[in-house]
């Protein structure tokens, strides 16, 4: 995976997670909304011994929950096509902590606070300004795992480049 390929998945997220958002938005469940923002705000509280896998979740609530009932399956499928960058995220936590996410996940929680109050618009333009922070974020952490170490690996595997 290279930067430019993180750039352009970001690049067509930041287009269409907002319009699927706002399609989407109006349909929400506000008790699910609730839940989310209840999780997301317990999260914050203990980022420090979070495990990985909750904050995979709340990703997944903010990026795929609130996005579910929009009914353009195409351009549902075009942003789960293109969330193969999240996988950076994902070993950078595995291997470093969960405390690099704490922005991320406050971001999640004022756009689930703007949803609470029926502020989807706002909302949604959080959700474009989120995306933009995650695109830098996401690159910065691919730099960093670009220079660790190749990991020890099994003598009857092979390197191929």
């Amino acid at each position: 995976m290279t930067a430019n390929d993180v750039h352009e998945a970001f690049e067509i997220r930041r287009h269409l997670e907002p319009v699927a958002f706002q399609q989407s938005a109006p349909s929400i469940n506000r008790a699910t909304i609730q839940t989310m923002r209840a999780k997301v705000s317990s999260l914050l509280d203990n980022i420090e011994t979070t495990d990985p896998e909750r904050i995979e979740e709340a990703e997944e609530g903010l990026h795929r929950a609130l996005l579910q009932n929009c009914e353009n399956k195409r351009l549902l499928n075009t942003i789960e096509r293109n969330q193969f960058p999240l996988i950076v995220n994902k070993i950078f936590r595995r291997n470093f902590g969960s405390t690099s996410d704490q922005l991320a996940l406050e971001d999640h929680k004022q756009i689930l606070d703007l949803l609470l109050r029926s502020q989807s618009d706002v909302a949604q333009k959080m959700l474009q300004a989120h995306l933009e922070t995650a695109e830098h974020n996401t690159l910065a952490k691919l730099r960093v795992l670009s220079i660790l170490p190749t990991p020890v690996t099994a003598p009857y595997l092979i390197y191929i480049n």
